[in-house]
């Protein structure tokens, strides 16, 4: 468990960054910590032209760890997103780590979300049928 503390300190409970699809859509992407149980949590901004955009999470086709668990409204956007507090995963902040997470739990770190939020953006900008993917194609051709 001192290792993945020291992991955790090292890594810290916030990160932002855009990211670019693959076919040249971008998102906005987050992750932050849960303070009480210490998981994380993965998040994608879709703006209003999305076609996923108001969306509840479960009606949205994509893979990712656990599944998608969060769907809201912030502001003009709309964010889904998923967590790392499923069974197997690691909650190095509770002290009975072995009773929420099971025996074998593994901590999903900073880096193994960031591959999860941008495998949803990918996922998406295949998926989607949206005007600015559309956009988006045509500048390239």
């Amino acid at each position: 468990m001192k290792g993945v503390l020291e992991l955790i300190n090292k890594e810290g409970d916030y990160k932002k960054w855009t990211y670019t699809t693959k076919n040249g859509l971008e998102f906005e992407c987050l992750i932050r910590r849960v303070i009480r149980s210490g998981h994380l949590c993965g998040y994608v901004t879709l703006t209003p032209d999305n076609d996923y955009f108001g969306l509840e999470y479960h009606e949205i086709p994509v893979d990712c760890h656990g599944g998608l668990t969060y769907a809201s409204d912030e502001g003009d956007n709309w964010v889904i997103g998923f967590d790392c507090a499923h069974y197997g995963d690691c909650q190095p902040f509770y002290n009975e780590v072995e009773w929420y997470s099971g025996r074998n739990a593994v901590y999903r770190d900073m880096e193994f979300v960031s591959r999860e939020c941008e495998s949803i953006c990918e996922q998406i900008s295949e998926k989607s049928k949206s005007h600015n993917r559309a956009k988006k194609i045509n500048e390239l051709i």
